[in-house]
């Protein structure tokens, strides 16, 4: 994955609206995916922490886009 000339190793997992409920995950920003997102086809992701530190920094990455395999999320 990568952000502009950042980039670091991943792994890319599709899931739904449900996964977040079913691992009992918290968000640290953000929302999760959502029936709405899936049913328009929306170009959305959730980003782990070390993700977010590797390719952001400091920076927030909400509303940016992210390339997975060079196409863009």
């Amino acid at each position: 994955v990568r952000v502009e000339n950042r980039k670091t190793e991943a792994n890319v997992v599709g899931v739904g609206p449900q996964h977040l409920d079913l691992r009992a995950l918290k968000l640290g920003s953000g929302r999760f995916i959502s029936t709405e997102d899936l049913e328009s086809t929306r170009k959305v992701c959730v980003i782990g922490m070390t993700v977010v530190k590797e390719l952001f920094g400091e920076e927030n990455p909400l509303g940016r886009t992210l390339y997975i395999a060079d196409a863009p999320h």
